[in-house]
């Protein structure tokens, strides 16, 4: 019985886990986030751009998203480039996947110099589901998960 419980949980983890596509969804609207969307920040550190793609056949990524050291590879990534440390960009939206197990938050950026990442692609993401620590886990369900300060140093607003 008691490998049965084991076997069922390690079933319910993997079809919770990064390896299998949970939904997305955009959540630049709710009110938890409202107070991220808008805000600047540069970069501390030189930063790697990696695209993500769902269908490993495909050519192209279906996102692109910042990856601190030592990095990520599969074939699920592309090497795009890098954000230089003093880069600065503003969060323009927010995308979650809703996960009882391995919930996510991702921040949309768009960086000032406007340079496309790859075709159609000029937006970046910032997760806290990459294992970097670009996030600080709020202490309420109400707010949201502010950006690691050790990455990312906030613009003053004018």
């Amino acid at each position: 019985m008691r490998r049965l419980l084991i076997y069922l949980l390690l079933l319910v983890a993997a079809a919770q886990s990064a390896c299998v596509q949970l939904a997305e969804k955009n959540a630049s609207q709710a009110p938890r986030y409202q107070t991220m969307i808008g805000r600047q920040f540069n970069l501390k550190e030189d930063l790697k751009v990696k695209g993500v793609k769902r269908d490993l056949r495909s050519k192209q990524p279906d996102y692109a998203m910042l990856i601190g050291t030592p990095g990520i590879n599969g074939p699920e990534f592309f090497e795009l480039g890098s954000k230089s440390a003093g880069s600065r960009f503003t969060i323009v939206g927010v995308v979650t996947h809703k996960s009882k197990l391995f919930p996510a938050t991702a921040y949309v950026v768009r960086f000032a110099d406007g340079v496309a990442v790859a075709p159609g692609i000029s937006d970046i993401r910032i997760s806290d589901q990459n294992g970097f620590g670009f996030h600080i886990k709020s202490q309420s369900s109400e707010d949201a998960p502010q950006l690691n300060e050790r990455y990312f140093a906030p613009v003053a607003a004018r």
